[in-house]
């Protein structure tokens, strides 16, 4: 076995060269730590370079462990067997803390990730893990809402790694071997008033709470990540309102319609109790479920390749919009109603708008008629 060798640069940091394990075309190394307490010495190993441990890494452990023997507090060790639903709640904990928005990430957990990895060991999660919930995920949201749904976790795993909780590689990295997913094409189609009706009537026979979250989002553009958080206290049934918490923690109310409060109402249980959960406190989900099924029966995906016209969950938000620019309602509006942040998530939504485009289009022809340039 080699010698351990001292880190100059680091006081207390050692590291051993591997005969036969190669990182970066080198010698793999192992970096341990020395420190003295009550006058005795001891050694740690904190880890290998190919696991992403550095020399600096090795160095700032040992001082956390010397400060916290300074002042009595218990040393952390890592936690080889932690799962990726502790390294998420861990990673929440010190967000909120610091006094960050974390509404959507927690959504992201609860509703998909929890379900479906939340007790797999970190070192156990692979691509083929991961594989599978983009799998069951991508069918209920959208491109942009899956790319923030890994994001949730390569940023957590990042946490526990920084943090010295846990020894490993990201599998979401370059080094683990996978990426976040792409950001996806826009979505540009829309149901028209026949296949909406036809897919409520479809939902109607199978699910009535998949066809009351569906005529909800066809009539106000609610996510369906909004309706999984909506409790019975949120609506108000006198002013046909629904207090929803959007993107970031927002709290922001939403207009109803008489079809879409009767919806929400039939599924009001306790004033405390989610609308949309099941009885085990866990949300439902679109993958092989009765809107996944509702849309093979009616073959709305059927033959359909591109990702932008495949219809989703998410396709009604984009059709209560749309249906509106078609109607002639104004690109404001519609931005307050579908609450984006920005006009510029709302511009999508302008070449709807035709008889707009036709008076803008005469613009031209009349600047010539009358003797302009």
């Amino acid at each position: 076995m080699n010698a351990l060798k001292s880190v100059r640069k680091f006081e207390g940091v050692f590291y051993r060269e591997s005969k036969n394990r190669l990182h970066n075309g080198r010698p793999d190394r192992s970096y341990t730590i020395c420190y003295y307490h009550s006058g005795k010495k001891f050694w740690a190993t904190i880890g290998r370079a190919s696991l992403g441990v550095t020399a600096e890494a090795a160095y700032a452990t040992r001082l956390d462990i010397l400060r916290k023997l300074k002042v009595g507090r218990p040393i952390l060790k890592f936690d080889n067997n932690m799962t990726l639903g502790k390294a998420i709640e861990l990673y929440l904990e010190w967000a909120k803390a610091e006094g960050r928005r974390v509404h959507s990430r927690e959504s992201c957990y609860r509703t998909w990730i929890a379900p479906s990895c939340g007790n797999v060991p970190l070192n156990l999660l692979d691509q083929t893990v991961l594989t599978n919930l983009k799998q069951k995920a991508q069918a209920g949201l959208s491109p942009e809402s899956l790319r923030h749904l890994f994001a949730t976790i390569q940023v957590s795993i990042n946490h526990v790694i920084r943090h010295r909780l846990w020894q490993g590689i990201n599998p979401i990295s370059m080094a683990g071997g996978m990426s976040l997913p792409p950001k996806g094409e826009q979505r540009e189609r829309f149901l028209t008033l026949e296949e909406a009706r036809q897919l409520l009537d479809e939902l109607q026979k199978t699910s009535q709470v998949w066809h009351d979250m569906a005529l909800v989002s066809l009539h106000t553009g609610i996510r369906l990540t909004e309706l999984f958080s909506l409790c019975g206290q949120d609506i108000n049934e006198a002013a046909n309102l629904v207090i929803i918490t959007g993107k970031n923690g927002k709290r922001e109310p939403v207009a109803l319609t008489p079809d879409s409060l009767a919806a929400l109402l039939r599924n009001r249980k306790e004033p405390n109790e989610l609308l949309f959960h099941r009885s085990d406190g866990r949300a439902f989900t679109t993958s092989r479920g009765p809107f996944t099924r509702a849309l093979t029966a009616l073959g709305l995906n059927e033959g359909i390749t591109k990702r932008r016209y495949i219809v989703t969950f998410h396709t009604l938000r984009h059709t209560f919009a749309s249906w509106l620019a078609q109607d002639g309602v104004d690109i404001y509006a519609i931005k307050n109603l579908m609450r984006h942040a920005s006009i510029e998530m709302t511009m999508r939504y302008a070449h709807l708008i035709p008889e707009r485009q036709k008076e803008h289009l005469t613009i031209i022809p009349r600047k010539f008629s009358d003797g302009s340039p």
